[in-house]
């Protein structure tokens, strides 16, 4: 199971179920969730789970690529440019044909893109750099940050492609919203080690107290970065190792 996924609250508990019912589906798929808290993990959980898991499963930054690239890296480049360095052959939704594509920040797309998006969901249909169309059979999982039903009703976003990720949501919590799930997590990673660790209840005081602005991704670097640099009390964790890891990162944190 993916870490994203690992909570007792009810808000994980509910995304899990959702991952395994939307799995069986072949609809769009929206994750909802702040920085870290494994949307792209989630994505590809419900892959892992479906029909297409022996397809490709491809992944796009949205916010990294230029606006003026965007429909080039989804649909194709014209043929003139594909031998280009840098300049992938085909697009990504074709690469991802028979499997599914994960969009994050799918709001940093212009409308063009929205529109091509749109009509590859509706009619499993793309058309290249060079005008040509092509069918494809491709699942579109997206994520955000955003909520994308104020986008829409400012105009931001696209209404009719808002309206085919709607019905599909899986929102993830942020961590401080379940801060007593991080000991689950904590055995989690541990179970991971070639031996496992025990952590002291003032160490995990000190975890439960910080708000992680980096979510569970925030949490488990700091947990692996925290056991790398550990050289005392092999088999356990305590509250000195969690504080002194803190203040490496220049975040002072008080002691219980």
């Amino acid at each position: 199971m993916k870490s994203s996924l690992i909570g007792n609250c009810s808000q994980c508990k509910t995304a899990r179920e959702r991952v395994v019912s939307y799995a069986q589906r072949d609809e769009p798929v929206l994750i909802v969730g702040e920085a870290g808290t494994g949307r792209e993990d989630t994505a590809r959980e419900i892959h892992e789970l479906s029909n297409r898991k022996d397809g490709p499963f491809v992944t796009l930054s949205c916010p990294c690529i230029p606006e003026s690239l965007a429909r080039y890296e989804l649909f194709g480049y014209p043929e003139e440019t594909r031998s280009q360095k840098h300049v992938r052959n085909i697009g990504l939704l074709a690469e991802a044909d028979s499997g599914t594509v994960y969009l994050d920040e799918i709001e940093s797309l212009g409308a063009r893109v929205q529109s091509g998006l749109l009509r590859c969901i509706k009619e499993h249909i793309i058309q290249d750099g060079d005008g040509k169309s092509a069918s494809i059979d491709v699942r579109i999982i997206a994520g955000t940050t955003d909520d994308l039903a104020e986008l829409t009703s400012r105009g931001k976003f696209n209404e009719d492609l808002f309206l085919c990720f709607s019905t599909y949501v899986i929102s993830l919590p942020a961590l401080r919203e379940h801060p007593e799930d991080i000991t689950l997590l904590w055995d989690c990673l541990s179970q991971m080690l070639p031996k496992p660790k025990r952590l002291s209840e003032k160490a995990l005081q000190v975890l439960t107290a910080y708000h992680w602005p980096g979510n569970v991704k925030e949490f488990s670097h700091f947990i692996e970065r925290m056991l790398d640099a550990k050289t005392s009390h092999p088999d356990l964790v305590d509250e000195n190792d969690v504080t002194d890891s803190f203040e490496k990162r220049g975040i002072t944190i008080q002691r219980p």
